[in-house]
Formats: C-alpha cells, structure tokens, sequence
C-alpha cells in the first residue's frame, strides 16, 4: 500500500511542475495534498505504534506473532502462495490464494514444523520485512521523509538544497527502514523464547475468490 501510494512520486511531480511559469502555481497544492498525506499517514503509523507497545507487554502474543511468520514462510517453501497474516493473543490468522491445494492439515503441519524449528534454534523464520511492524517503520519514516521534503519545498521554494536534501533523507529512509523494522521486531512484537508450544486447532472458513482463510489456535507457555 505504501508503494502504491507513492508519496515521493507526487513530490518529483511537484518539482517538474516548477520548471514551467504556470506549473509553480500548480506545485504548491500539489504540495500542500502530499504534505497532508503524510501527516495522515504519520497519525496512522502512532497508532500502530501503540499496537506494537501492547504486544511488547504480551509474552504469548509476540511467541504467536513469530510462529505465524514462521508457520508462512514454511508454507510458502512448501509450494503455497500465502497472501496475509494476523496475529492476536494466542491466535493467528493465514490467508492462501491457492484455495484448492490449501488444507488445515497442511496449515497444521506447517505450524508444527515451524515451532520444532524455532525451539531448534532457526530463529530467522520467525522474522520478515513483510511484517506489519517493517511496513509501519517503512511507513513512518517515507511519511517523515517525504512530509519534511514537501515542507521543505514550501517554505524554501525548489533550491538545489532543498531538492538534494529530501531526495537525501527519502533514500536515508529507504535504507534504514529494513534493520530497524527487523530491530522492532526483535525488541517490541516478536519473540521466539518460550517454555512450550502447540498447536491446539486449525480451522477454515469457506473459500471465497480462490483464497482460503484458516485460523490457528495455540497452546504457548512463555
């Protein structure tokens, strides 16, 4: 969704614009709608963060968070097309777009597998950049990127300076996004430490748009 979205896309737009005399009086709201966008999406990633702190404070939560990573990247290996994952408690959630190969078996061997691995000590199943966490880290610092350079442009008008230092701190926000996403994971909503774990149920709900949904319930001793 945040590629999509392409905040810096409509901010380049916005620069383009200012090397015509008209396109300066279109780039400032153009400006204005980018600079809005990324507050919008920075309120929205403080609300993630919050989410995050509540799991940081669930032991069990963050165990399950990291078999449902685990129980997907497996999944995946395993020839299926996993298309989504929540976790909430002692619970997740799988989607898979091949519906017709898809079964609560298969889902259920796959957490199975991904719990004696992690407690074998393959800690990086439990961990993906395709995490909620990761998308809201790269999130929030495109939007800080991104909102600062709009600003920036506002404010400064298109310099040199101002150009070079957004385009700088967009790519600053690109890089940094991976290791500190994997850092918030490890830190506040994943963990991989736990006394004992199983797998208590595994259920399907009807496939619908060749996605199939399956719902896992486990046991986690922290």
């Amino acid at each position: 969704m945040l590629e999509r979205a392409s905040p810096w896309r409509a901010l380049l737009a916005a620069a383009a614009l200012t090397l015509v005399p008209i396109g300066r009086i279109i780039a400032a709201p153009v400006l204005v709608v980018v600079l809005l966008g990324a507050i919008l999406l920075v309120v929205s990633c403080c609300f993630a963060v919050a989410r995050a702190r509540e799991m940081q404070r669930n032991s069990v939560e963050r165990v399950a968070h990291g078999l449902e990573h685990a129980c997907i990247a497996l999944l995946k290996k395993f020839g299926h097309h996993p298309i989504e994952g929540r976790t909430k408690n002692n619970t997740f959630v799988v989607g898979l777009r091949d519906s017709e190969r898809a079964t609560t078996a298969a889902v259920w061997q796959a957490t199975q597998d991904a719990i004696r691995r992690i407690r074998n000590g393959q800690h990086d199943l439990a961990y993906t950049p395709r995490c909620g966490t990761s998308i809201m880290v790269r999130g929030l610092l495109t939007a800080l990127a991104v909102g600062g350079g709009a600003l920036a442009c506002l404010v400064g008008g298109f310099t040199v300076p101002t150009v070079v230092g957004s385009l700088g701190a967009y790519i600053a926000a690109r890089l940094l996004s991976y290791p500190l996403g994997l850092l918030i994971q490890h830190t506040m909503t994943v963990s991989t430490e736990f006394r004992s774990a199983r797998v208590v149920n595994v259920e399907s709900t009807p496939a619908k748009d060749n996605k199939a949904t399956f719902l896992v319930s486990l046991e986690v001793i922290a």
